[in-house]
C-alpha cells in the first residue's frame, strides 16, 4: 500500500524524467535522467539514547544514465544534496548537525556517485558507489529489491555507514547519546525503456 501512494505521488516527476530521457531517444548515447526530489528521495536514521532520530532530504539534485537500454547494471549516475536540506523536524538539532557537525559553511554539499549497480536473484540488487561528507569519501553498498511497472524502475534500498568515519563532528549532548551508526536509505523512479 505504501508503494502504491508513493507511486501516484512521483508521477509528475516521473514525467519530467520521461520527457528527458525520450528527447534523445535516437541518439547514440543514451539520454541523462535528471535527479530531482520528484523521482530520488534519501533519508537516513540514527540511533539515540532516547530514541531513533529520522532524518531527510528536502532538496537535491543530481543526474542517471544508463550505458545500455533497459540495462539496471549499466545505471551510473550522481546524487549532490545541499547541507541545508538535510532536516530532522528539529530546529535546534538540524541547526547543530548543519553548522557544527557537518561544518556547512566550509562542506557545503554532499555528493553520491553511483559506480555500479550488480542486478541479483529474486529483482534484488546492490548498488555500489562514493560517498563524500565534508572532505572524505569512501566507498557506500545499498542492498535493496526493485520493481519493474508503468515503464519505470522503481529501485528501493538501503545501506550502513558511520558519520564517524567522515570526520562528522560528535553531536551528542549531556543527556542524549547520538550512536555513529547510521542507516541511509535511497529510493529511485527511473524510466526503464
Amino acid at each position: 500500500m505504501e508503494w502504491s501512494n508513493r507511486f501516484v505521488k512521483r508521477c509528475a516527476g516521473w514525467m519530467a524524467a520521461f520527457v528527458v530521457f525520450t528527447a534523445g531517444a535516437g541518439a547514440q548515447e543514451m539520454p541523462t535522467i535528471l535527479l530531482s526530489t520528484n523521482n530520488c528521495i534519501v533519508a537516513f536514521a540514527v540511533s539515540s539514547t532516547w530514541h531513533p532520530i529520522k532524518g531527510e532530504v528536502k532538496e537535491l539534485n543530481g543526474w542517471a544514465r544508463f550505458s545500455r537500454a533497459n540495462d539496471l547494471n549499466s545505471l551510473h549516475g550522481s546524487v549532490e544534496v545541499d547541507v541545508k536540506a538535510l532536516t530532522t523536524g528539529s530546529d535546534g538539532r538540524d541547526s547543530k548537525w548543519r553548522n557544527e557537525c557537518l561544518e556547512g559553511g566550509r562542506f557545503p554539499k554532499i555528493t553520491f556517485t553511483v559506480e555500479r549497480v550488480t542486478v541479483t536473484a529474486n529483482q534484488a540488487f546492490l548498488l555500489s558507489g562514493l560517498l563524500t561528507i565534508r572532505d572524505t569519501t569512501r566507498t557506500l553498498v545499498f542492498g535493496g529489491q526493485f520493481k519493474e511497472e508503468v515503464g519505470f524502475y522503481h529501485l528501493a534500498g538501503t545501506a550502513e555507514m558511520k558519520w564517524t568515519d567522515y570526520g562528522v563532528r560528535d553531536s551528542s549532548t549531556f543527556l542524549t547519546k547520538i550512536q555513529p551508526e547510521t542507516k541511509v536509505l535511497l529510493e529511485l523512479w527511473l524510466p526503464a525503456k
